[in-house]
């Protein structure tokens, strides 16, 4: 099983959202997400010989290609057997801060609960939501934190597992405050270059070679976190099947924590389109839910020129005007800010508030007015 982070929102109780029990009474509820994978491993099938097969075709590689060790670790998520109608129970982890045992963690059931998921679909993904009340949070967190700063912090859990079975599945959810600055960015030649432009350059990036980030893309990220305090989302029309590369990737590069909002694809059926179908539809939708979770939020959008990025962002900043404080487009296409590709995109949207770049360096932000704006 696998589980994908996700951002964890508090509701205020005084919120027709809020949802509370009797005893929550404390001001607050935090709704953490919970979203999982459960999956059993099939390295050896008729499957696999034909999505190599299809591989082969689109990349033309040879068989010392065939035999890397970054094309079996990139193929074996899409070759798994998916568990359909799984029911899986959650329970965190909690930071011991005792004097002799400071640093480690233990595991507990808060109040003696254990949360139970909803059963799994046919593509093996379930989805949950746990709701907790200020104190319930930071008694997981160790009692003392401030789960009121700016700083976005995590909180763990791990699936419950039958007796015997000594495997550990972790999950994690940071935790985002009411107010704030979030930024919601694209992947895929906007932080890793993938050369989406061109297929099968994209499909060798992607099943044939070690991911490579953008130059300074890490940087300015660490950089918006650790000076301003800013949350991330990760959403693409990657395929979740690559989730686990990506999180690798990620790590390895430096890149702050943040949620991931990949597409869903199954080999077996027409979900499978998706990964060819215009992320226009589907990426305005899910944005638009991720702004709709954070309403008093300072939202930057970045992206790149390659895609649809530009159409998305115009319509994301059309609908959402008090929200969207900077469109970011890395330009990988040429294009001047004049083009009528712009203009169309962006009709009915401030010119100061996006820009395309191509030196990382030059992307800025005034402080003064991104506090001034947050605060209001």
């Amino acid at each position: 099983a696998v589980f994908f982070p996700t951002a964890a929102r508090r509701v205020p109780l005084s919120s027709p959202d809020a949802v509370a029990d009797e005893d929550e009474d404390d001001g607050g509820i935090w709704e953490i997400p919970i979203h999982g994978w459960i999956f059993e491993p099939e390295e050896r099938s008729l499957r696999r010989r034909a999505f190599l097969s299809m591989l082969r075709k689109g990349l033309d590689f040879d068989r010392s290609e065939e035999s890397s060790s970054v094309l079996k670790r990139r193929v074996r998520p899409f070759l798994v057997d998916n568990e359909w109608g799984k029911a899986v129970g959650v329970r965190f982890v909690k930071a011991w801060e005792g004097s002799d045992m400071r640093g480690t963690e233990i595991d507990v059931e808060l109040k003696g609960k254990v949360h139970h998921m909803p059963r799994s679909g046919r593509n093996g993904h379930f989805r949950g939501t746990v709701r907790l009340s200020d104190e319930e949070l930071l008694d997981i967190l160790g009692g003392g934190n401030d789960v009121s700063c700016d700083l976005p912090q995590t909180v763990k859990y791990r699936a419950i597992i039958s007796d015997g079975d000594d495997r550990v599945f972790e999950g994690t959810s940071f935790l985002a405050s009411e107010h704030g600055l979030s930024v919601i960015s694209d992947i895929d030649d906007t932080v890793k270059l993938s050369d989406v432009r061109d297929k099968r350059r994209l499909l060798r990036n992607t099943f044939l070679k070690e991911f490579q980030p953008v130059p300074g893309m890490a940087n300015l990220y660490q950089s918006w976190r650790d000076d301003l305090g800013a949350a991330f989302h990760f959403v693409s029309s990657s395929p979740w099947q690559l989730y686990e590369e990506l999180a690798n990737f990620f790590n390895g590069a430096g890149f702050p924590t943040a949620s991931f909002h990949l597409k869903s694809v199954r080999l077996k059926d027409r979900t499978v389109l998706n990964l060819l179908a215009d992320p226009l539809e589907s990426k305005v939708a899910v944005i638009s839910s991720i702004i709709e979770s954070f309403p008093q939020r300072v939202f930057i959008l970045v992206g790149d020129t390659g895609e649809r990025d530009p159409e998305v962002y115009g319509e994301v900043a059309r609908l959402f005007p008090d929200q969207v404080y900077r469109v970011y487009l890395r330009n990988v296409t040429g294009e001047l800010e004049g083009s009528a590709r712009f203009t169309k995109a962006f009709a009915g949207v401030s010119q100061t508030m996006w820009s395309l770049f191509t030196d990382v360096k030059k992307v800025r932000l005034d402080p003064f007015e991104l506090e001034g704006i947050m605060d209001r």
